[in-house]
């Protein structure tokens, strides 16, 4: 209620995101990421340089797309944690030089997290959305953290729709939804 619009995988993350027990990864994630955008301005080269120079260095980096969906905030970080430790050298990234095995930990547990949540949710929707009892699916999401399945579901609402009203004209393919007839 109040937010813009999102699919309600992103809302399930972005109340993930805000849990505290994520505050520590999410703020090293943020670090790197800022920090990555700012010697890169002050360095002033190019993506071609940094990508040659990375290679150089033994990364295994193909093309420039990979480095900018890392300034675009696309991708977390590098799956490899080495070219962390690469860029940083290149463009001479302090807090990264020293965290870079704790980001790359950081990032990667994310990850991992954010599939294991994706599908509980999946399965939690296709047999489990409209069940009477509460308890009757309440996986661990992480156990390390101690994070259930139902730490999110309260941030859920399952509505009835009541009536459709149909519109002619041009929409937008994302202002679309999709819906599944549930037996």
């Amino acid at each position: 209620n109040g937010q813009h619009r999102q699919n309600l995988y992103d809302l399930i993350i972005s109340r993930v995101h805000d849990h505290p027990t994520f505050a520590l990864h999410i703020s090293l994630i943020e670090r790197w990421q800022d920090e990555l955008i700012s010697s890169f301005k002050k360095a002033g080269i190019s993506l071609s340089r940094v990508l040659a120079q990375m290679r150089a260095k033994g990364s295994q980096l193909q093309t420039e797309a990979a480095i900018r969906f890392w300034l675009w905030g696309q991708v977390m970080c590098p799956r490899d944690a080495k070219d962390l430790l690469r860029i940083a050298d290149i463009l001479d990234m302090p807090f990264v030089k020293q965290y870079y095995r704790q980001i790359d930990r950081a990032a990667n547990r994310l990850r991992v997290i954010h599939r294991n949540l994706a599908r509980r949710l999946n399965t939690w929707l296709e047999q489990e959305a409209f069940s009477s009892n509460p308890q009757s699916f309440n996986e661990m999401v992480d156990e390390e953290l101690d994070l259930e399945f139902n730490d999110f579901r309260e941030a859920l609402m399952i509505l009835t729709v009541a009536s459709i009203i149909e519109d002619e004209g041009l929409f937008l393919i994302s202002d679309l939804g999709q819906l599944k007839v549930i037996n």
